[in-house]
């Protein structure tokens, strides 16, 4: 089965008003802006071509997805054009002083969000999607506190057990992904696993280490336990 015949809303480039520069996402950096037309706060993702991100994004909706609004497809000014979240990254939160009044009824409902912005990527979408880099600097806070799971760049359909090419953050990548294994939804779970781990301890695994390191590690420590 192949990926869905989709089309998405093409954004003007002089339709877009740049603000500051708020992140670095897969392929390209993050800018706050105003969609003027529709006097809209938005987010927009400059890269350097359009691929398989706004394919993939304009057939989800879920309230834990990042809503998006369409694609800049002007040369070379091209861009992923979403909803803003103004609460900034779930690392970034994790990393602020705020962040040590998390109690665990608060890690526990941020985890069930993420978890059903999960399922319904591998489960509910119209196609099957795997992520491929889910991290906490690709979960973003909205104004009221709600979990979106965003920056798909690395993300693709996905309908049966597949080989990929070896793409993701250590330490989120998951030991199939680092060794060129056949990878599913899977590797996503152990992403996932990475990110709870770090609400719970405001820390990333392996701290301190180099990705090589970090890579060797997991792989030991998977096949260790076999």
């Amino acid at each position: 089965m192949s990926s869905p015949s989709v089309s998405f809303v093409q954004i003007r480039f002089d339709d877009i008003h740049f603000f500051e520069n708020c992140g670095g996402g897969s392929f390209g950096s993050v800018y706050r802006a105003k969609w003027v037309s529709r006097d809209k706060e938005v987010a927009v993702k400059k890269l350097l071509k359009i691929e398989n991100e706004a394919e993939i994004l304009s057939v989800l909706s879920h309230r834990n997805i990042i809503q998006f609004y369409g694609a800049i497809v002007e040369a070379p000014n091209y861009g992923i054009v979403t909803e803003y979240a103004s609460g900034g990254s779930l690392y970034d939160y994790l990393s602020s002083e705020e962040s040590e009044e998390m109690d665990i009824g608060q890690i526990m409902t941020w985890a069930a969000e993420i978890a059903r912005g999960m399922h319904y990527l591998h489960s509910e979408a119209p196609v099957k999607v795997i992520h491929r880099d889910l991290k906490s600097r690709n979960v973003v806070l909205t104004a009221d506190k709600i979990l979106k799971i965003c920056d798909f760049g690395a993300s693709k359909f996905l309908t049966h057990t597949t080989h990929m090419s070896l793409v993701g953050t250590f330490p989120w990548m998951a030991p199939e992904v680092i060794q060129s294994l056949p990878v599913s939804e899977t590797c996503d779970t152990f992403s996932y696993g990475v990110v709870l781990w770090e609400m719970l301890t405001r820390e990333i695994p392996f701290h301190g280490l180099e990705g090589l390191q970090v890579a060797w590690l997991v792989v030991e420590r998977t096949v260790a336990g076999l």
